[in-house]
């Protein structure tokens, strides 16, 4: 699902005129957000939902959807990667893994799976050449990309959260609980959350 598409969805949910206007003006003219932003002041003087506020509220947003995805892969449906690695000296830095580890599924050395220990920035394991099997957190997104979906969480769903976080964020607690409880009830016809555990409350300074 792309990143403009959650925005667009989650500026009409939360009922931000001048947000959903700069995503449909984008999608009308096949701009990026960021295009729009870089657009001079002879070219923007009519485009009166092109503001400040309104690039505030965009950006804010694109946070929100980025605590939202990391919030999936690690509370309600791990991303899984494998991949080969060398083990020299009985370590591997986990630095060298291509994506940004969570948690070690299993690691296999010839067909066999290995015990390991995992301790600050290594791995502990038998030397050679190993598969590794791990859930990741996913990379950061910008307003042109394209989020994975996260078998069968729909883009509705995910909106859902990304409203909870926005309004989190804007201390808006109320608004960020009924969201919230959307977003559970939603999630329940996809699936159950990692040993049942519902999404904490965060504060924001």
């Amino acid at each position: 699902m792309k990143v403009i598409d959650i925005i667009n969805l989650v500026a009409k949910l939360v009922d931000e005129i001048d947000v959903k206007n700069c995503v449909d003006y984008c999608l009308k003219n096949n701009l990026s957000l960021s295009e729009l932003f870089s657009l001079s002041n002879d070219d923007t003087q009519q485009l009166a939902f092109l503001n400040e506020n309104s690039k505030t509220t965009l950006n804010t947003m694109l946070d929100a959807v980025n605590i939202t995805q990391t919030l999936i892969a690690t509370e309600y449906k791990p991303v899984f990667k494998t991949e080969q690695i060398n083990i020299q000296n009985n370590e591997f830095l986990i630095e060298n893994l291509s994506q940004q580890l969570f948690k070690v599924k299993e690691i296999t050395l010839n067909n066999k799976k290995q015990k390991f220990v995992i301790t600050d920035n290594k791995i502990s394991v038998e030397n050679g050449n190993a598969l590794i099997t791990y859930s990741y957190i996913p990379s950061q997104v910008c307003f042109e990309d394209t989020i994975k979906n996260f078998n069968g969480v729909s883009i509705i769903t995910m909106a859902y959260l990304v409203c909870a976080q926005y309004c989190l964020i804007k201390c808006s607690f109320e608004e960020s609980s009924m969201w919230q409880q959307k977003f559970e009830q939603a999630l329940l016809n996809n699936f159950k959350p990692i040993n049942n555990i519902s999404i904490k409350t965060r504060r924001w300074s």
